[in-house]
Order: C-alpha cells, then structure tokens, then sequence
C-alpha cells in the first residue's frame, strides 16, 4: 500500500447528502451573537452534521471577489455565449456554479471526516450539513451564491454583545459598537428586499436563550427537518462552550470545551452594569438599529438622549482624530483613546488575539 496515495473516498451514498437537503448557513450578526449555541444545539438533530474541518466557512465574507472574477470572464467571450448563457441557465450562472463548488467542499470534507471515523455516517434519510459564521459582509451576495439555501439569521442585543466582545477578546467600546450597527444595517436591508420574502429566517439570541424549545421547532420547521426527531430535552441540559464568563482574570483565555452553566449564568445580563455615559453612546451609535431589530430601549435613557447630543458629537470628533492619528502618531493616538474611555467611564481594554469563535 501506498502510504502517500490519497485516502480513498467512502462509500457514502450521494442520495443521502446531495439533491435533498441543501446546506445550513447560520449567519451572526457578529462574534459573539450566538452562533455557536444555535449551531451546536442543530447538531443534536439526527439528520444534521458538521462538515467536521472548517466549521466556520466565512463563505461569503470575500465574495465580492467571486463577484468581480464572475464579471471579468464575460468580456472574454463571445457576447452570444452570454446570452445564451444567462438564457439557460440563469444570469447569476457563474456564482451559482462557483457558489455549488463551495457546497462540494463542505461534502468532501464530510466524507473524508466520515473514512477518518471523526464524525458519523449519513443516516438512513438525506441529512443537512451546517455551519455557522458571525459575519455578515457580503450577505447580500447570498442567494446569488447558494440560490437553493436558506440563511438562519441570529442576532443579539447589541450592549450584551459589545460588553462579551469586551471582556472576551478586547474590543474597544466604540469600535464594537459601531461593527454591531453596520452589521445589524445589512440584516435589515437583506430582509426589507422583496425577493428575499420567506426565503431567510430571523432569530434573536435572547428568544433562543429564554423559550429554546418553542424556537427550535420553529427553526426545525423553517429548515424542514423533522421536529418529531428532536430531542428538545437537550435544550435545557445543552452546556456552555465559549462564553466570556470562561474567561477570568487578564491572565484567563477563552475555551471552546463544554461547561455546565452555573446557577448565576446569566448571558442577558451583561452590559446590566454600565453607566449612563457608556449606555448613551451606545444609543447614539446603535440605537435605531435595535430599535428597528425589534430590541426595546430603556425609557429612561430615550428622555434623557437629547441631553447627551453635544457630548456625543465631541465623542465623534474625538474618535476621528484618533483614526486620523493611528498611523502617524500611535503615542497621540493612545492618548485620545484614554481620554475617550474617561469620557464614556469604561474601563480600558487590552487587545487580545482575533478569533472566530462566538
């Protein structure tokens, strides 16, 4: 035997992962938005698999490359091929057969896991494989790519998320802020476009987190995989994996490994503790889109908002020139960020390693 021969492909049936159920793309609106629990609990399904090596794909976060290589081919040819193309087979052919090959790769990498003994074999019945990317760049490409797939949508009240990515990876307040609201802009405009109607579904975290079994099914239900097949006990015994409360200390890191949840874990909680400066900015920067996600606003911070907006308007001066300096004066640059985080009374953040993680 060959010892370098490439592995030879199972025998998995084609039937059983091909042209029966298309893939499951969970789409966050950021790190720390839930990903990983909504992706972990769909795991439980019997008819559900990960493609067991990248199970963050991040997919379509650089698709706008695909995009501009799709448009460059056409000059090449002659303009009756494209016609004729777009004819038979579609004018978004060229994404949807590169987009197909993406899918193609997550099988393969299913198979091989399969022959590895790394992950089960298909069921009796067709199964879906899944993953889950906390990114949306680039959604509006989606159904250009993956016409045949249907995106799980998961939010998160954008304080806990800023606050998590906070203490877990050291964001900085503004920037994480800002990231949430542009994110949380795309959601909106991928599901306000007409043709996009009943083809996506929207879930909030803090739903998923507080009536897990009544979302689930409705989740189940969209995705058309059999609810009967569930086990929805699993929802309230499902442990925690990659929380920022794993994180203790400067010295902790984060681990992607299961914990039972302790009896004062409490994910919804966690910007509970800000002041009034830190929840005005975040109203300022992120406010109407939470309001627009369906997220409720105190009533207290709304009547005093007015108050706040000359404030909030030196905090964007002070944050620009800070930009501004970043390359040509790093010392400077510093000296403003701690200015700013006096100003908004948060502690500062020390910069961590990225991760895709959530």
């Amino acid at each position: 035997m060959n010892p370098l021969a490439p592995p030879q492909t199972p025998a998995i049936r084609d039937a059983s992962l091909r042209r029966h159920r298309s893939p499951i793309f969970i789409l966050g609106i950021v790190q720390r938005s839930g990903t990983n629990f909504l992706n972990n609990l769909l795991l439980k399904h019997p008819d559900v698999r990960s493609p067991g090596i990248v199970w963050e794909d991040f997919y379509l976060a650089p698709a706008d490359h695909l995009n501009a290589y799709a448009s460059s081919l056409q000059p090449s040819w002659d303009p009756s091929w494209t016609v004729q193309l777009q004819t038979a087979l579609g004018p978004d052919a060229v994404l949807h057969y590169l987009g197909e090959g993406l899918i193609r790769l997550m099988e393969g990498q299913y198979r091989y896991c399969v022959e590895m003994g790394q992950q089960a074999p298909p069921s009796d019945g067709p199964i879906s494989l899944v993953t889950a990317t906390p990114h949306t760049r680039n959604l509006d490409q989606f159904f250009r790519l993956f016409p045949d797939a249907a995106p799980v949508l998961i939010v998160r009240d954008g304080r806990a998320v800023v606050e998590s990515g906070v203490r877990s990876f050291g964001w900085d307040y503004e920037e994480a802020m800002r990231m949430w609201a542009g994110s949380g802009q795309r959601i909106l405009d991928f599901c306000r476009r007409p043709e996009h109607a009943e083809r996506y579904l929207l879930t909030r975290y803090e739903t998923l987190y507080l009536e897990p079994k009544n979302e689930m099914r409705r989740i189940l239900d969209f995705l058309k995989l059999d609810s009967g097949r569930f086990d929805f006990e699993v929802c309230d015994t499902l442990g925690v994996m990659g929380s920022s409360e794993l994180k203790q200390g400067e010295a902790a890191s984060l681990h992607w490994k299961y914990v039972e949840k302790s009896k004062d874990f409490n994910p919804l909680a966690r910007a509970s503790h800000w002041p009034e400066a830190l929840r005005q900015r975040f109203l300022y920067v992120a406010g109407p889109t939470m309001a627009e996600l369906g997220y409720e606003l105190p009533a207290a911070d709304m009547t005093n908002h007015s108050r706040w907006s000359s404030w909030n308007r030196a905090m964007d001066r002070l944050y620009a020139l800070e930009l501004k300096l970043r390359r040509t004066l790093p010392g400077s640059a510093a000296l403003l960020k701690r200015l700013r985080y006096r100003m908004l009374n948060a502690p500062q953040t020390q910069p961590a390693p990225a991760t895709h993680a959530t």
